[in-house]
């Protein structure tokens, strides 16, 4: 029984690092487009859908392969945001 939950463990530790991945190419693409590398300034995608839609128009799609919406996009920030703060 021990041995199984290990396994569950590992295989639960690497889908949580895969999403945590994703997440992060994701925000740090959409920073790249919002934030000016110079100015540091905000520009762009203001809105949570204009950031889906300008990931959906790059076809940057959902991990599963969906479009992306204003709370996909909500919930992988607020990801982000907590693997910044060091969870």
């Amino acid at each position: 029984m021990i041995y199984f939950m290990k396994q569950t463990d590992k295989a639960n530790q690497k889908r949580v690092s895969k999403a945590d991945c994703f997440a992060l190419r994701m925000v740090e693409e959409l920073e790249s487009v919002i934030v000016h590398p110079v100015t540091r300034s905000l520009f762009g995608l203001e809105t949570l859908d204009d950031k889906a839609e300008y990931l959906n128009s790059k076809k940057l799609f959902r991990q599963r392969g969906g479009l992306w919406d204003r709370t996909g996009i909500r919930r992988i920030i607020l990801r982000v945001e907590k693997i910044r703060a060091g969870k």
